[in-house]
């Protein structure tokens, strides 16, 4: 499997940089407004989003983001609902490369969970209960969306959907977007953190990451250490703390800075104090042009002196944050603890 999306909400301080290009760009809203925003919102006093219902018409309160289109995805995250509905209500869509919805996942007052066709064709359903108010919820789907698909659901470990044979495709192939909606005012809001989602290929490991009472955690590691630094510090300081951002980048706030081809930062993060696996690693950093001129840059990861390059990114006068998913580490093994721990990361001007 391949991740093709992870978000905590880290880099942001407010809901409006959700949707603003120098954040990064990757989220959307429906014309509803319907995002709140809560920095220790989530569970353990993790970052969270919240979609609320803010009146009709109904279908206009959600947020989405883009994918890599794939035809095999895990989607998974934790939710809150703060009541169960009073109708089916629809919470996730999974949308093609046009406005086409392949599958959604709704729930119902009885507290199940279903997988319908486009909106309205039952497909599979859980039992009663499953969905639990007022409480956060790990939550994982894996969805072929085929003539000949499948679908099954995990919540807080326990699979409690697994249907196979059934038809859940729609419109072009493959699933482009993902829309996370709240429908209808009960409840008032749904609330999401720690999101991912998983290209499924053929090779295992290619399952549920939490079918086994497992839970996942997107989590925030801040740079911690100069170890190569090109750059010059802003504040006359180490470089890393001008760029150890929390709560949000602060844009002008601190920051390095340098016009030289080739110049890099290359930093220690801090220390992951994580039990159990580590599926992929996000790389984030915020970055502007202040001449007007054509500037490129990379971020990068390293393990030892191999060093695996992120994407090359034309970069704005207006501050754009950009990422990176690297699924193993620079020297191309399955991450785990102690090469996460061991990698160093930065940036590059190309």
């Amino acid at each position: 499997m391949s991740c093709l999306f992870m978000e905590g909400f880290h880099v942001y301080s407010s809901v409006a940089q959700l949707f603003d290009a120098n954040h990064g760009g990757r989220w959307t809203e429906g014309p509803g407004g319907a995002t709140a925003f809560e920095p220790t919102g989530g569970e353990e006093g993790q970052p969270a989003v919240q979609v609320v219902w803010t009146g009709s018409p109904n279908g206009s309160n959600w947020i989405e983001f883009d994918i890599a289109n794939t035809t095999h995805v895990v989607f998974g995250g934790r939710w809150k609902f703060q009541a169960l509905p009073s109708v089916q209500l629809e919470v996730v869509q999974f949308i093609d490369s046009g406005v086409i919805v392949h599958a959604t996942i709704a729930v119902e007052a009885a507290g199940n969970i279903l997988v319908n066709l486009s909106s309205s064709t039952e497909k599979a359903t859980s039992a009663d209960n499953v969905v639990i108010p007022t409480v956060w919820q790990d939550f994982e789907f894996k969805l072929n969306l085929t003539n000949t698909g499948s679908a099954s659901c995990v919540i807080d470990g326990v699979k409690v959907i697994d249907a196979t044979g059934i038809d859940l495709e729609q419109g072009a192939p493959g699933c482009s977007t993902i829309h996370l909606e709240n429908e209808f005012s009960n409840p008032d809001d749904i609330r999401f953190t720690d999101l991912y989602c998983l290209a499924v290929d053929a090779t295992p490991p290619n399952d549920h990451l939490k079918q086994n009472g497992e839970t996942v955690r997107v989590l925030k590691l801040n740079p911690s250490a100069d170890v190569a630094v090109d750059f010059a510090s802003i504040g006359g300081g180490t470089n890393f703390s001008e760029v150890d951002e929390s709560g949000g980048h602060d844009f002008d706030g601190t920051f390095n800075q340098s016009q030289i081809v080739g110049d890099k930062d290359v930093m220690g993060l801090e220390t992951a104090g994580i039990v159990g696996a580590v599926h992929a690693v996000q790389t984030n950093y915020a970055a502007r042009t202040n001449d007007g001129g054509a500037k490129n840059m990379k971020g990068f990861q390293r393990q030892g002196a191999t060093q695996e390059d992120g994407t090359t990114q034309a970069i704005a006068v207006g501050f754009d944050i950009e990422t990176d998913i690297f699924d193993d580490d620079a020297d191309g093994n399955a991450w785990n603890k102690a090469r996460l721990n061991s990698s160093t990361f930065g940036y590059e001007i190309v």
